[in-house]
């Protein structure tokens, strides 16, 4: 809580009026196991939508059902959006924190392991409230080390995609070798 303000996600139904001002409802089922965006986001009208709910480049969403994950999207994403009732905007002091550290936390094992303590169960569906995602203490280092934490991150995401490409790619060639030589 001393390093960012909570706000609780919204629950809004599909808009059916084409000609309205879209915005676009993001739920946990727009985001990959790897928590990429994947663009298909409902479509929800603008004008039902109060700006508090509404998602800027440097806020983050924080899964607060089921798997307790953060989320950005891409910086570049033209729409507007707006997060659903799964999610807890986490909308960082940016002299304090840097959004992609706080990403980078929040989903460290270690992190989750703490969420999966302090998550209540409500009927079968574990989640964490406002009031404990705000109790999670975080190690903050200065801004010039959470840059380089989240340097360092992004390239071990990146030689991982880079390792299982190419684990693809040699799987495919050995089966094109391997069906070249059944056919001797």
């Amino acid at each position: 809580m001393d390093i960012a303000s909570l706000q609780s996600g919204v629950y809004l139904k599909a808009s059916e009026d084409a000609s309205a001002e879209m915005a676009y409802l993001l739920g946990l089922r727009d985001f990959d196991d790897g928590l990429n965006y994947l663009g298909t986001a409902v479509e929800v009208d603008r004008a039902d939508v109060k700006d508090k709910f509404i998602i800027e480049d440097h806020h983050v969403l924080f899964s607060s059902r089921l798997r307790f994950n953060a989320f950005s999207l891409p910086k570049d994403a033209p729409e507007t959006y707006v997060a659903s009732s799964s999610f807890i905007i986490i909308k960082p002091d940016l002299k304090e924190v840097l959004s992609e550290y706080l990403i980078w936390f929040l989903n460290h094992p270690k992190t989750q392991a703490v969420f999966s303590m302090v998550s209540q169960a409500t009927g079968r569906v574990p989640y964490i409230n406002l009031k404990k995602l705000g109790q999670i203490e975080i190690e903050l280092p200065k801004l010039n080390v959470q840059e380089e934490i989240v340097h360092i991150n992004k390239l071990r995401r990146k030689e991982k995609q880079l390792m299982q490409d190419l684990a693809q790619k040699k799987e495919q060639y050995i089966q094109t070798i391997l069906l070249k030589l059944s056919k001797q």
